[in-house]
């Protein structure tokens, strides 16, 4: 059973410097395997790999592996077991569900037993329902709905005026995280960190 879920509501390295740094030395060790299939672009995918790797030695990981790199099942399975963190890169959502799906790697996450973290499309992948450009289910390893970067004007996150938010949560609760804030789950505890709203049943209130 996974250990903690950290969802984050969009962002650069630079905004969650801090907090991806406490968050491996809460893991039970320092070795991170990411899931970085958010796109199919080949030359991003390795930019963006250097990066990530890049990026987490800096905090202390002693080692960082990617899922793209290996081909076999019981290797990525070896490797995600080896890992205390497991980080679900951000990127084109419906290109992860359909990685995840064709790889056979759900099952995998779902029984991962360290700390999970997923930013924008990895936090949407993670939870129930999620409001991306569109309505997207994920693989309700937690049972809320969310929104990142909630309040941003870059189009390519899709609109999300206040009506749209109202509308969808009569009925249901979603969680709008702002860019920069996370979402912390925990058994049945969460807590925040940043600018976290909840929409419920057409009302909208700071979560705290």
């Amino acid at each position: 059973m996974v250990k903690k879920i950290y969802l984050l509501g969009g962002g650069n390295q630079e905004v969650y410097g801090e907090l991806d740094k406490k968050i491996l030395e809460e893991a039970d060790n320092k070795n991170v395997f990411v899931i970085n299939l958010t796109t199919n672009d080949k030359e991003k995918l390795e930019r963006k790999k250097t990066e990530l790797k890049e990026y987490f030695i800096g905090l202390g990981a002693e080692k960082v592996d990617f899922v793209s790199d290996f081909v076999s099942i019981e290797n990525i399975r070896n490797k995600m077991n080896e890992s205390g963190l497991l980080f679900i890169a951000g990127g084109n959502t419906e290109i992860l569900l359909e990685s995840l799906e064709k790889k056979k790697l759900i099952p995998l996450i779902k029984s991962f037993d360290g700390i999970i973290e997923g930013n924008s499309a990895g936090a949407y992948i993670c939870c129930k329902k999620y409001l991306g450009s569109n309505l997207g289910f994920g693989l309700n390893l937690v049972d809320i709905s969310c929104r990142a970067h909630y309040g941003s004007t870059d189009e390519k996150f899709g609109s999300d005026p206040e009506e749209t938010l109202v509308e969808f949560s009569k009925g249901k609760e979603i969680y709008a995280m702002t860019e920069g804030s996370a979402l912390i789950v925990e058994g049945e505890n969460l807590s925040v960190i940043g600018d976290v709203y909840l929409f419920k049943n057409g009302d909208k209130r700071r979560f705290e």
